[in-house]
């Protein structure tokens, strides 16, 4: 008996061996005889080049707002030699750069800490044009220790003191959440007080700073909260309009590589290897590839046309060279526009030259320029603008208003900004209630105006051999109409005493021969056959900071 159980024993033992040899044997003849799974230079296809940009929706749960959020800052006498109060660090930092220490609170005043000794943020003033307003932007940066606010360690308290209305960002951010193909960023209304240590240790007294609008920090935590890749590429636009500046634009690894020079176009905010956003100018540059090649290479079109076509209806028109993200995953050759500063947005700004609104602008990019001169690309835009229309709806902008309204009047209406508010309050109603039609109006201005010429650029006018020679880049009409130009010289920047006209130029060039010494000016007018006109891209400003556009100086000695 003992006999035939180690027998059986046996046969069992061998059987189990034999299987598992037989497994071990198809998953090595699989992974080793299937060539689809071998890696491949030259075959393999990036999976990422394939798919449209996404993140984690749920990120944006929490925005929903009943009531204001509250953050308290304790400004501390760490730095009292360079400082002697925090006004006087508001007051005289112009640097956005400079920072002082303070102790960082939220929540129920009723749970504040008393006591604070120990820094835990920093807080410095926010935004080149924010900061010369009455009423100053933050950024308060949380130190490791500290932990963070809402999941982010860098809180932008936007004053937005230039919207009077006070929810052109916030607004402009919560449609981006609910339109395809696009990013966007999680906002909060905020009430800010400040203790100030700096003039007065003994000062236990909170002053109410008023309302603002923080928006999330674009950075490797924004990447990673959004499903994105923490280790991508992530750029501000500062200056940018997709050429390949060479004085700029250079690889880390070049021996003339400058980051501050390289951030006056693009600030750094991800991945600091150069090499793929080179690699990419290369492309948009390169007149003999076909553009919309280089947009199915480089970017996502639907992106692409997503950013453009928002921004036409938003009328956020400071995004031909600023206001706007690039992110691209580290294993991906494609790039994703990303929204970004709509404080300037929703018809806010009415007094601007005639080619600030629509299409316009962008004709004065590299890429935007060269995307839309190719046949099919404007019907594409059409097509994507029409789309959006249908997510951008008079409804559901009065919608979002009257989800903020009750926080908003509640705030605005108390000290200090009531006393900073340049409009009544019957006004500011007024214009929350004209808001919900501005898209449309857009979109109108929009298919109107792509009926005109594009913008184009004055040059310095030369003397060459007893004549002056001006001449000015050429108009490019998109329904490929005829364009003829005509050339005004003025003794005034208002042009009342014009010295001459010449009209129906044909060439994007003019000579004048006679000419006393004295100051003038000059413009150029674009006409196309069907008498749609367009100046140009130039503005002179005067000593006083008047704008006159369209035109440019010269001085005859």
């Amino acid at each position: 008996m003992r006999q035939w159980m180690k027998r059986s024993l046996l046969i069992i033992i061998v059987g189990i061996s034999l299987y598992c040899g037989f497994l071990i044997y198809r998953v090595y003849t699989q992974y080793n005889n299937d060539s689809s799974e071998i890696y491949d230079e030259d075959t393999w296809v990036n999976p990422l080049n394939n798919t449209s940009i996404t993140e984690k929706i749920e990120i944006y749960k929490d925005d929903e707002q009943k009531e204001v959020d509250k953050i308290y800052l304790t400004i501390l006498d760490t730095d009292k030699e360079k400082y002697s109060s925090f006004e006087e660090f508001i007051n005289s930092s112009s640097d956005t750069k400079n920072n002082i220490k303070v102790y960082f609170q939220h929540g129920d005043s009723k749970a504040l800490k008393l006591f604070e000794e120990e820094p835990n943020a920093t807080i410095q003033l926010k935004g080149k044009v924010s900061n010369k307003s009455v009423q100053k932007s933050y950024k308060i940066k949380l130190y490791d220790k500290t932990g963070l606010w809402r999941n982010q360690n860098i809180i932008n308290l936007n004053k937005d003191y230039n919207d009077y209305l006070r929810i052109r960002n916030k607004l402009s951010f919560d449609y981006y959440k609910i339109i395809p193909s696009i990013t966007s960023f999680r906002t909060r209304f905020v009430r800010l007080y400040v203790k100030d240590k700096f003039s007065n240790s003994s000062n236990d007294e909170f002053i109410d700073y008023g309302l603002y609008t923080q928006i999330e920090q674009p950075n490797k935590l924004f990447l990673k909260n959004h499903g994105l890749d923490p280790n991508g590429h992530l750029y501000k636009a500062e200056d940018f309009k997709f050429f390949l500046n060479d004085q700029y634009i250079k690889d880390k690894k070049d021996i003339d590589y400058s980051k501050k020079e390289f951030e006056r176009v693009l600030e750094i905010r991800g991945n600091n290897n150069h090499t793929k956003l080179i690699e990419m100018l290369q492309a948009v540059n390169d007149m003999n590839r076909d553009i919309n090649e280089v947009i199915d290479i480089y970017f996502d079109k639907e992106n692409y046309l997503t950013w453009i076509g928002t921004n036409i209806l938003f009328d956020n028109y400071k995004t031909n060279n600023s206001n706007f993200l690039l992110y691209s995953p580290v294993n991906s050759s494609k790039w994703y526009f990303m929204p970004w500063d709509y404080d300037k947005a929703w018809g806010i700004d009415e007094d601007r030259a005639s080619w600030e609104k629509g299409l316009a602008i962008y004709f004065d990019n590299k890429l935007h320029q060269r995307f839309f001169q190719k046949d099919g690309n404007i019907e594409a835009l059409n097509k994507k603008i029409e789309e959006l229309s249908k997510i951008i709806t008079k409804e559901q902008t009065k919608s979002f208003i009257d989800r903020y309204y009750n926080i908003l009047l509640s705030n605005i209406t108390k000290l200090p900004d009531i006393k900073y508010l340049p409009i009544t309050i019957k006004e500011l109603n007024h214009q929350l209630e004209k808001l919900p039609d501005v898209t449309s109006l857009n979109k109108n201005y929009y298919s109107t105006l792509i009926e005109n010429p594009m913008p184009f650029y004055l040059h310095e006018p030369k003397y060459v051999e007893s004549k002056w020679v001006f001449d000015w880049d050429s108009s490019y009409d998109i329904q490929g109409d005829k364009v003829s130009y005509t050339f005004e010289i003025s003794r005034d920047k208002y042009f009342n005493d014009i010295y001459m006209v010449v009209n129906d130029i044909s060439e994007s060039e003019c000579e004048v021969s006679d000419l006393d010494r004295g100051v003038y000016y000059f413009r150029v007018r674009a006409r196309d056959s069907k008498d749609n006109l367009q100046i140009g891209y130039d503005v002179y400003r005067d000593e006083f900071g008047e704008e006159f556009y369209g035109i440019r100086r010269f001085f005859v000695d």
